[in-house]
C-alpha cells in the first residue's frame, strides 16, 4: 500500500527523484531532477513549490511537483508519463487531495 503526501521542501527529494527516473528507464532530460530543479530556480519566484509523493514501504515510488500560486482553484493539471514515451494529461481534485492528506 502506498502512502501519498505533500512535501513542502522538494529539494529533499532530489536523490529519490533520480532513483525513480533510473528505475523507470526514463532518460528524457525534461524529466530529470536537474531540469526540474533548474526550472524552479529560474521560474519559481512568486510561486510555492510542493510535491505530491507516493510512498511504498517508506520509499518514494512516484513524485509529482506542482508550482502553486495564490489563487482559488479546485483542480491542478499536469503531465505525466504513464508509460515510456507516452505523456498523459492528469488532473488532481484539490479538495479530494486535502481530504486524503488529512485522513492520513
Amino acid at each position: 500500500m502506498a502512502h501519498i503526501g505533500w512535501e513542502a521542501d522538494i529539494r529533499k527529494l532530489g536523490s529519490a527523484w533520480q532513483e525513480i527516473q533510473r528505475a523507470g528507464g526514463v532518460s528524457h532530460p525534461m524529466y530529470s531532477w536537474e531540469w526540474v530543479s533548474t526550472w524552479w530556480e529560474v521560474f519559481g519566484e512568486g510561486r510555492r513549490l510542493q510535491a505530491f509523493v507516493a510512498r511504498k514501504g517508506g520509499e518514494a515510488v512516484a513524485i509529482a511537483p506542482f508550482a502553486c500560486r495564490e489563487a482559488r482553484m479546485n483542480r491542478l493539471f499536469g503531465v505525466t508519463m504513464a508509460e515510456r514515451g507516452v505523456s498523459q494529461l492528469v488532473s488532481v481534485d484539490l479538495e479530494g487531495a486535502e481530504r486524503l492528506r488529512d485522513a492520513s
